[in-house]
């Protein structure tokens, strides 16, 4: 994908003892004192199993009993479209590879996919300039340092990225794949799957 940097987002690394460090800090040393969690999802697929490997780690690792909220698919699309949940699980798959596809949809001020009601003047500078570059080197840049406050805010939780896999017969040559790609070349993309807190 144009603009991957691996290095964004390391710090965020699974870390017990750092997370309970932070509760502590958020004045939560001890964690029965949270307000309850709500984990709102459509409760189709396999979101059940996600929930329920989420609701299962925040108790294993932080002693934190969160609530969970299945949902028939149109009661949560309405819900997380009108910022009527605490915690919900939905993803977003790109329509091209590039940050511009992801980037200003899911966290500029006001943009129709940012269910989190996420806002930072500095990432709508960065946008603004990286959607008007024309050089691809400094368009790529601008939007390095967008994605690095937006991992800084962390609105987000990345859970994980759909994956696709394809079988070809050792005899097809010339089939170059892409970012986008999914069951067949060209033909789907990958979902990031996220956690959103509003």
């Amino acid at each position: 994908m144009p603009g991957y940097n691996a290095n964004i987002g390391t710090q965020y690394v699974f870390n017990v003892t750092k997370a309970k460090q932070l509760l502590a800090q958020a004045g939560y040393s001890d964690v029965s004192k949270l307000p309850q969690i709500t984990f709102s999802y459509s409760n189709t697929g396999s979101n059940p199993t996600v929930a329920q490997f989420l609701q299962g780690q925040m108790q294993q690792n932080l002693g934190i009993n969160i609530v969970l909220d299945p949902e028939d698919s149109k009661t949560f699309s309405n819900n997380v479209n009108t910022g009527n949940f605490m915690w919900a699980f939905f993803g977003w798959g790109a329509d091209y590879p590039d940050p511009d596809d992801w980037l200003p949809a899911l966290f500029g001020t006001g943009a129709g996919n940012n269910h989190t009601g996420y806002s930072n003047p500095a990432f709508d500078a960065l946008s603004t300039k990286a959607l008007a570059e024309l050089d691809n080197t400094k368009r790529l840049a601008d939007w390095d340092q967008a994605q690095q406050v937006v991992m800084n805010d962390a609105p987000i939780i990345g859970i994980f990225y759909r994956e696709g896999f394809v079988l070809v017969k050792p005899y097809v040559k010339g089939i170059t794949t892409t970012g986008m790609d999914g069951a067949l070349p060209g033909d789907t993309f990958y979902n990031l799957v996220t956690i959103a807190s509003h």
